[in-house]
């Protein structure tokens, strides 16, 4: 943030590659984290068991407020996003106004597509019926 700005770089990505690389570096959760409304110590339980009880301890404790999941290393989480962030630093910035023109110009073939389609569905008047002629203006 700057001010009340939010300020960042805008890159182009391949989700499918980022997802497949999120998932081969991902590591599984260990623990859950929750801050309860209305309390004001948050809740450490094992991963396995929130899973299969979060049901029951939401409504026994309430609304979860925050919520953070935990490896069993943090280190090894720490390690991983400082690399991750550093992998960043290699990317090259895009133009904002060049992704925003590609962005209207998708919106566009979208919107006009759409309106292809539901003209070739709409109903149409029955040949054999005279339609009535609208009056001059």
């Amino acid at each position: 943030m700057e001010g009340a700005a939010i300020k960042g770089n805008l890159y182009t990505q391949d989700y499918r590659a980022m997802a497949e690389h999120i998932e081969r570096t991902a590591l599984p959760a260990a623990s859950v984290t929750v801050q309860f409304e209305g309390q004001s110590e948050p809740m450490e339980f094992r991963y396995a068991y929130y899973h299969e009880h979060k049901l029951s301890l939401h409504a026994q404790f309430g609304k979860a407020e925050k919520f953070r999941l935990e490896p069993a290393v943090p280190g090894l989480l720490r390690g991983i996003l400082a690399s991750e962030q550093e992998y960043r630093h290699n990317f090259i910035p895009g133009v904002f106004e060049n992704h925003l023109d590609q962005m209207i110009a998708a919106e566009k073939r979208s919107v006009t597509h759409f309106l292809k389609e539901a003209a070739a569905n709409a109903p149409r008047p029955a040949p054999n019926k005279k339609t009535k002629e609208q009056p001059q203006r």
